[in-house]
């Protein structure tokens, strides 16, 4: 846990897969920072992660990303995007991290003319970024699957599966390797202005700041009032 009084560039809230990310790469770029979790490390929705590596939109399509953000943003998101998987088990690879990565691909399989139209329409549509997405048929996909429930899919073969709390743990280590430091059991009471930086008060001390960025998911919410109006709770249920 944080003690007493320490300052920094950069100051980091939250120890789940953003904040530590985020670390690694400052630690990476030579601005070490300070990071700051309330429990221990992935504790919250990163520990209740599948741990599914996708590298692929939600309902939406490219060209969609384009009319929203604006064709440069779009741009550079979706070049990340579309090299996450490989970046994410080549770190992994790399560095031998373990977390039980299985880089074996994502599938996303449709039913029905229409689910086939959107899958066609997302691999056209990530050509300028990727070539490397599959439309499956029927049979593909029970070869891979071992149903026939479905009719069609996209497959991803950038994509698979990793245990998130140990790949969080990769992360942290990396990170504090680089020169990052972590403090876990150090819940933020209060982020304030103080001589022109950023004060951030916990339990056992404190930290002054030029930057602090909020990576503590639904918490952002009580630290940032202007935060309080973009969280949406989601409620999921699993049945097996």
């Amino acid at each position: 846990a944080l003690e007493g009084h320490v300052s920094a560039d950069i100051a980091i809230v939250g120890g789940g897969l953003d904040g530590l990310a985020l670390a690694l790469h400052l630690a990476e770029s030579g601005r070490a920072p300070v990071l700051l979790e309330a429990d221990t490390l992935c504790a919250g929705a990163s520990s209740a992660s599948a741990g599914i590596v996708a590298p692929q939109l939600v309902r939406n399509l490219p060209n969609q990303v384009a009319r929203k953000l604006g064709q440069a943003p779009a741009e550079r998101f979706l070049r990340m995007l579309a090299d996450a998987g490989r970046y994410c088990f080549a770190l992994i690879s790399d560095r031998n991290g373990g977390c039980d990565a299985m880089a074996n691909g994502f599938l996303a399989p449709s039913s029905g003319a229409a689910g086939r139209a959107q899958a066609a329409a997302a691999i056209e549509q990530w050509r300028p970024f990727r070539t490397d997405l599959a439309l499956l048929d029927a049979e593909a996909v029970a070869a891979l699957t071992g149903t026939r429930r479905y009719s069609s899919a996209l497959l991803d073969p950038t994509g698979g599966a990793l245990n998130p709390v140990a790949y969080g743990q990769f992360i942290a280590r990396e990170a504090e390797r680089l020169g990052a430091a972590i403090h876990t059991g150090s819940p933020v009471r209060t982020i304030e202005r103080h001589n022109g930086r950023w004060r951030v008060t916990t339990t056992g001390g404190s930290i002054e700041a030029r930057t602090v960025v909020l990576c503590a998911n639904g918490g952002n919410r009580l630290l940032n009032r202007e935060l309080r109006s973009t969280i949406l709770p989601l409620e999921v249920c699993q049945v097996a």
